[in-house]
């Protein structure tokens, strides 16, 4: 018999997943979540009115239902990885000519409205403890990580992060996001995959040809795309092989390259790298594999909604998302 489901049951059941996934571990995420009821107990009546409550059970503040749609019950769900207005109003008309069958939820990856300004609270936790993974002392991590929240923050403040909001409302179609928990998933398999063949992972071509048996990879690379050697050669040999720049709400400091040489890492894995990150991963030797962002992107999406879909569920996929199930 199919259990009927809605918004808040999917979200409900993919956080369970989602802290499964986190790079760090259940126990520092219950922490995390321990800090955050104090925090609110100890604001002002005033101060309150204006916290997000949900973040007390919900660590990942760049991923929420943002319109739920009253409790809609749902059968059908799009995916996109970066969700506006003109997709909008597509699932809007997919609806026209759907109408027995429409699409009842639309969620995406990249966030907007509130949940866009909840990266930099997410970079301040999750970024050190990725960083403190590949062999970086702690304190190192924060004191060069901590510095980039404020960056982050300046980046998205002036933004119209709530452009979108009211296209949902009008429409009728319930939404949410699902960013830095489809990374932490991809992140996670990533690392198992690149533990289970360490063995055979001697140069950096091994490296690609592993990252090419994925779907959404090949994917990629019937687009032109895929995972790419943006530092160093086929034949350069790989060394200590890390995940660095899949999770953590944006990218790292540039300054923490330094910090990964020292601690003897030889090959970076990252889905996206600005041209002052490259550079200083070339200016300390550092291997640099690109495993595509909108691959990278569909990989964590994937896992997530491999579950969701053996919810009797069924998936649409549009926006740069493309649905390949592992179950």
């Amino acid at each position: 018999m199919k259990k009927e489901l809605t918004v808040q049951n999917i979200f409900d059941t993919a956080i369970k997943r989602w802290i499964e996934n986190d790079p760090r571990g259940k126990k520092e995420v219950k922490i995390y979540l321990e800090r955050m009821n104090k925090e609110y107990k100890k604001l002002s009546k005033e101060e309150k009115k204006y916290y997000n409550k949900e973040h007390l059970r919900n660590p990942y503040h760049d991923s929420t239902v943002y319109f739920p749609g009253k409790g809609k019950k749902i059968k059908k769900i799009i995916v996109g990885i970066d969700v506006e207005g003109p997709e909008f109003l597509l699932v809007n008309e997919y609806n026209k000519k759907h109408k027995k069958s429409p699409i009842d939820l639309v969620v995406w990856h990249h966030p907007e409205c509130h949940a866009l300004l909840g990266i930099a609270k997410l970079q301040k936790w999750i970024a050190p403890a990725v960083s403190h993974n590949t062999g970086v002392p702690i304190n190192f991590c924060e004191k060069i990580e901590f510095p980039r929240v404020g960056e982050v923050e300046q980046r998205f403040s002036p933004m119209n992060h709530s452009r979108v909001s009211k296209f949902p409302e009008y429409l009728d179609i319930p939404y949410m996001w699902i960013h830095t928990p489809a990374d932490n998933c991809c992140h996670v398999y990533f690392e198992k995959l690149v533990d289970k063949n360490k063995k055979k992972l001697i140069y950096l071509q091994d490296i690609i040809d592993l990252l090419m048996k994925e779907p959404e990879m090949q994917i990629a690379r019937h687009n032109a795309s895929g995972p790419q050697i943006w530092n160093g050669e086929p034949d350069s040999r790989c060394g200590k092989i890390v995940i660095t720049g899949i999770t953590g709400g944006t990218e790292s400091s540039k300054h923490i390259y330094a910090e990964y040489a020292k601690a003897g890492v030889g090959t970076i894995l990252e889905m996206h790298m600005s041209p002052d990150h490259l550079a200083e991963a070339k200016k300390n030797n550092l291997n640099v594999i690109m495993t595509d962002h909108m691959a990278s992107d569909s990989l964590g999406m994937n896992l997530i909604f491999d579950e969701i879909e053996e919810m009797w569920v069924e998936i649409l996929d549009f926006s740069g998302f493309t649905r390949c199930s592992r179950v």
